[in-house]
């Protein structure tokens, strides 16, 4: 997928005759600012989720809530969430009359808008991860290697212009949850399987893109089609601004500096808090500090290779550790965890464990009465900080236990791959996880046993103790009972510690005083919502 690189726009294109009316955006550029939805991919909270998150629907949403509630499932364009049929293999929608695109010529959204857009996803790329998913649907492999020529996905059919209906290979309640994210958001019948990215896409939400410019600016105008009456969840939106502007190539310490002089009112970029504090008590600014993110970061344990193949050993690492200390390495944007789900899933239960016990884990390797041969240990970590400095102390902890350890650090573009080819027998190292779709299926993908191959592996821990209990999870419709049934999952993966898991990452955020701070909304899919923002 090719990479927009995002430069500078003047200050003063920020600024308009309605400037009262207009919410002023910095970001400083970087990976996936992919305005056509079909091209959407990265993660929960990518600056170009924010944008769409304010011009486009899906079938379903994510509840416009921070923390736990924003990854709950909604009705978006659907009027209801359906309940699965055919042993769980086929969902009927019924979608919302009266719900018009920004394009007058696009007229209302009908099943056929919705059945074309999943198809272009597929046609314009098949190979991210966030679109993994939309492969169970009946045709869709066949669909997404023959691309428009192979005539569409069989598995979904528009029987008339409210109903929609999606027959799944096999049974996937998780599956839902796709149809709330980025990449199926609903755009005309037949729009070209091109990236349209910079032609403006028609929109059905409350801004539609009027001009993107890449590396220079992307502008969000009011859309007057909009009719919020037509949405239960939207009748209460303030729909405050009259435009959106984002000003594309701006350091986030010179979106700072606007927010502060009055020239913008919140940036995209990421956020160090030691630059946050410059502005602490300035009555021009308001700060949000550390929103979490749908993230986890660990240390894996290959579970077949000497030492952690033996429980003794993986459970001495995890108590050995100090998760505040490794928090840190993260300049501020990370808090201590002692498990693998992170706190802004409904799944979420906390785990307790020792933090920092030496003593005790000296006593767990003792017990494991290991040889000579069995202490040496090699540490693998990609090549970047923080970590560089998370791996070195990982270093040190491990000889405090008494392990002979070396580091071998990859440059960050191979890390993956390395570790995930059988023949390199990783033993232990560093892995991160940000969320694609927020549900637990996404993060113990890297945990589950049926995606262990020879190459490409993404569970370098080589576990498979949970597999039943993930397949359990995995089949379980979407509500309180799958969240309970990925708790399950969270806990017994703690019980066998394939990874030790250390931090979270969060999201600071500094706002312009004219902004209502409660109207400020960070969500855990989307990021900030804008939609939401009024000013005093």
């Amino acid at each position: 997928m090719a990479v927009l690189a995002l430069l500078c726009v003047a200050p003063s294109s920020l600024l308009a005759e309605d400037d009262d009316a207009t919410l002023r955006v910095t970001f400083d550029g970087g990976d996936d600012m992919f305005l056509d939805p079909g091209l959407v991919d990265g993660v929960a909270g990518d600056p170009s989720w924010t944008i769409l998150a304010n011009t486009n629907n899906g079938l379903l949403a994510f509840k416009r809530k921070p923390n736990g509630a924003g990854t709950e499932l909604e009705p978006d364009l659907a009027t209801r969430i359906p309940t699965a049929e055919d042993n769980g293999r086929r969902y009927t929608f019924n979608v919302r009359p009266g719900v018009k695109f920004s394009d007058d010529k696009a007229g209302e959204v009908t099943a056929a808008d919705v059945k074309w857009s999943i198809e272009r996803a597929l046609y314009l790329d098949s190979t991210g991860d966030g679109r993994r998913s939309l492969l169970n649907i009946v045709g869709a492999p066949r669909a997404a290697k023959l691309g428009s020529a192979s005539g569409g996905i069989s598995g979904i059919e528009a029987v008339d212009d409210r109903t929609l209906t999606i027959r799944l290979r096999e049974a996937e309640p998780g599956f839902l949850k796709v149809l709330a994210m980025p990449w199926t958001f609903v755009l005309p019948n037949r729009t070209p399987v091109n990236d349209e990215g910079t032609n403006g896409l028609p929109a059905t939400g409350p801004y539609v893109i009027r001009r993107y410019e890449p590396d220079r600016v992307v502008q969000l105008a009011k859309n007057n089609n909009w009719d919020q009456t037509k949405s239960p969840r939207d009748r209460d939106l303030p729909t405050r601004f009259n435009r959106i502007e984002v000003s594309i190539g701006v350091s986030p310490r010179e979106g700072l500096e606007r927010i502060r002089g009055g020239e913008a009112d919140l940036t995209l970029s990421p956020i160090l808090p030691s630059d946050l504090k410059r502005f602490a008590g300035r009555p021009e600014v308001q700060i949000e500090r550390a929103r979490p993110r749908l993230s986890t970061v660990a240390f894996f344990m290959n579970t077949r290779e000497k030492p952690f193949d033996d429980p003794l050993v993986r459970h001495a690492v995890n108590v050995a550790i100090d998760r505040g200390r490794l928090a840190a390495f993260f300049n501020e944007q990370a808090v201590g965890t002692a498990q693998v789900l992170p706190p802004t899933y409904p799944e979420f239960r906390r785990q307790s464990v020792r933090n920092g016990d030496i003593p005790a884990a000296l006593k767990l390797i003792k017990k494991a009465k290991l040889t000579p041969d069995e202490l040496r240990v090699t540490i693998w970590s990609p090549r970047d900080q923080p970590v560089i400095g998370v791996s070195r102390y990982l270093e040190s902890v491990l000889k405090d236990l008494g392990f002979k350890v070396r580091i071998t650090y990859l440059e960050t573009f191979v890390y993956k791959d390395r570790i995930g080819q059988k023949d390199t027998r990783a033993q232990i190292g560093y892995v991160s996880w940000l969320a694609t779709v927020p549900d637990g299926a996404d993060i113990f993908r890297l945990l589950d046993g049926g995606e262990i191959r020879g190459d490409g592996n993404p569970n370098p821990s080589y576990y498979t103790s949970a597999d039943t209990s993930i397949d359990r999870a995995r089949a379980t419709p979407v509500g309180v009972k799958r969240d309970s049934a990925w708790a399950a999952v969270d806990a017994q993966v703690s019980r066998d510690v394939p990874w030790v898991p250390f931090a979270n990452l969060t999201k600071s955020d500094m706002i312009s005083s004219r902004i209502v701070a409660d109207s400020y909304v960070y969500s855990p899919v989307f990021g900030q919502l804008w939609s939401l923002m009024r000013t005093k």
